[in-house]
């Protein structure tokens, strides 16, 4: 706003009468019509009977006067023009005042917005060109704030799991008894498990594999143990068709499948295979699209026995874990997930002991449902798997980033199950705060920690950063590894960085093969090539699954490419 000096010729009394005038002797009406503040007077010079007032005036040089004036009465408009000779001057002044006091108000209010966003309520703006949440010299925090620490903090250590299983960790067999393959195999599969199949096989078969030149005759108990031990020899030995175990050409022949069952019958046995009964399947099939609906009605009779069967025969050590695994199957209920080798078919979340690989309980995904706790589907698989009361006390389970929720641990926690796993960043509950993080320039085996009450967050620089969450551990230790380490100059050196206690135990205790590849010989891999030969058949060449306990019966089979191999195998139906 720039400052203008007019000057004004008045005479000697009408100066004095300016300068001393009060409030009190100026009327209502002359109030309202000139402006009620106080002249700022600069100079006064006398010459003669003249006096010449210089003024001083804080308005903008492009001002107009006010266009429009009230209409006065005759009788005061006179002796108003003698006394103020430039009638515009006072309604200048107070144009000017207002434009003062707006300006005012404007940085009353500017220094209230900056008040208030140092308090943190008001809009932030963001410096340009600058990574939020750099270097801790960049920024400060209020005292009790959370900040990531480094190896020089202490940490405290958590208090540690006391081991109290409900059973003796290890099998469940008498140590003394000496058990045959056929009596191991029967521990899964009970007689009258099997005796449920054939009887239910039987029914579809008469109902649907009977025709005028072939009728259905039915199978027995021992025909179903010679079907399932061929089913456990293509496990082993993978031909290109089925048709060709049973082939006697001077190219390849397989003897085995030949002692055991004709391969015409085993193939209507595997065409009419069928595991519900025929009642049930009708029952279920009348609640298609209500919440009743079961999808896997087909299988349930063998599913359920052998989840039974798998938490009756064994109990898991300490150390436990978590993930999924993928059964090949071109069936209805499938899933597909590109990081398995096993891209497309059943999908199943299993509990299985780190220390074997045993599968101690599962469960099939059927897809989306409704009766969920609303926390996702990794909270819900593991709080469906983890049963304290079968299980017991003290266990420490280990998970990938897909389960890793903090209020998950928190509820395990409480049950008395310890937890450690990886964790997605953009987790809910995982540290929101920059305050002294993993920053690009941080060399590798650089640990940060934070600790939120019984929750431990740890980042690590490897070849990238990992990020753990542990109810267990404590942030640092002595332990190191051997990395190479870029050094001044270009070259490279090994040398021993830091390594967290929960970072070693995570890749201890949840080896990738434990749920990534199918071939492993403490599976119940048996039902699941049964899930892969529900409603289709062929599908057995695409599976390469050996079961446990083969008793050694050496024999020379011969592959498709001519190679010779041993193989394994005494579980001949013969009981």
């Amino acid at each position: 706003m720039s400052k203008c000096i007019k000057k004004m010729k008045y005479t000697a009394q009408v100066v004095l009468e300016r300068v001393t005038k009060r409030e009190s002797d100026v009327s209502d009406q002359e109030t309202t019509e000139k402006a009620s503040v106080a002249c700022p007077v600069d100079s006064m010079e006398e010459d003669g009977d003249v006096v010449r007032v210089k003024v001083k005036l804080e308005s903008d040089t492009e001002w107009e006067p006010a266009t429009q004036t009230k209409k006065k009465d005759e009788t005061t408009s006179g002796s108003e023009d003698e006394e103020n000779p430039n009638p515009f001057w006072p309604r200048a002044r107070a144009r000017a005042n207002a434009r003062a006091s707006a300006g005012a108000s404007a940085r009353a209010r500017a220094r209230a917005r900056a008040r208030a966003s140092a308090r943190g309520r008001g809009s932030v703006r963001r410096s340009r060109g600058r990574r939020v949440g750099g270097s801790d010299r960049d920024q400060t925090s209020a005292p009790g704030a959370e900040r990531w620490c480094s190896v020089d903090e202490p940490d405290i250590t958590p208090p540690q799991p006391t081991f109290c299983p409900s059973r003796p960790p290890g099998p469940q067999l008498i140590k003394t008894a000496s058990y045959s393959a056929v009596e191991l195999f029967q521990l899964f599969f009970t007689n009258a498990s099997l005796l449920t199949i054939v009887q239910n096989t039987n029914e579809y078969g008469r109902a649907h594999c009977t025709s005028p030149s072939s009728a259905w005759t039915d199978i027995t108990l021992q025909d179903m143990f010679s079907f399932l031990s061929v089913v456990l020899y293509m496990g082993v030995v993978k031909c290109p068709n089925l048709t060709d175990y049973w082939r006697g050409g001077n190219l390849y022949n397989l003897p085995f499948p030949q002692s055991v069952i004709p391969g015409k019958k085993w193939l209507r046995i595997l065409q009419a295979l069928h595991l519900s009964s025929k009642e049930d399947e009708v029952a279920n099939e009348e609640r298609r699209g209500t919440p009743a609906f079961d999808r896997l009605g087909r299988i349930k009779p063998l599913y359920e026995e052998m989840r039974e069967a798998c938490r009756r025969n064994f109990h898991p050590s300490q150390e436990i874990a978590i993930d999924e695994r993928m059964v090949a199957s071109k069936a209805r209920v499938f899933q597909y997930m590109k990081s398995k080798p096993v891209r497309w078919g059943f999908k199943l979340f299993v509990l299985a002991d780190s220390s074997n690989g045993y599968t101690w309980d599962f469960f099939v995904y059927e897809g989306k449902s409704e009766n969920t706790s609303g926390r996702g589907l990794g909270y819900d698989s593991v709080m469906k798997l983890v049963n304290p009361s079968a299980l017991g006390t003290g266990y420490k389970l280990f998970v990938d980033n897909f389960y890793t929720i903090p209020v998950l641990f928190d509820d395990l926690l409480k049950q008395r199950i310890w937890a450690c796993g990886a964790i997605r960043t953009s987790r809910a509950g995982f540290p929101k705060t920059a305050l002294n993080a993993l920053e690009p320039a941080c060399p590798r085996g650089t640990v940060r920690w934070l600790r939120k009450g019984s929750l431990l967050f740890v980042q690590w620089r490897d070849t990238k950063d990992v990020s753990l969450c542990s109810t267990m551990h404590t942030a640092h230790g002595s332990e190191k590894i051997n990395r190479k380490i870029k050094i001044e100059g270009g070259g490279w050196s090994v040398q021993g960085v830091p390594l967290p206690p929960a970072i070693k135990d995570y890749n201890r205790y949840v080896p990738r093969s434990l749920f990534d590849f199918v071939y492993c010989p403490m599976k119940f891999d048996l039902f699941l090539i049964f899930l892969s030969a529900i409603r289709f058949s062929g599908a057995w060449e695409e599976l390469m699954c050996p079961t446990r306990g083969l008793d050694i019966t050496k024999c020379s089979t011969r592959h498709a490419g001519g190679t010779r191999r041993s193989f394994t195998t005494s579980l001949t139906s013969r009981s």
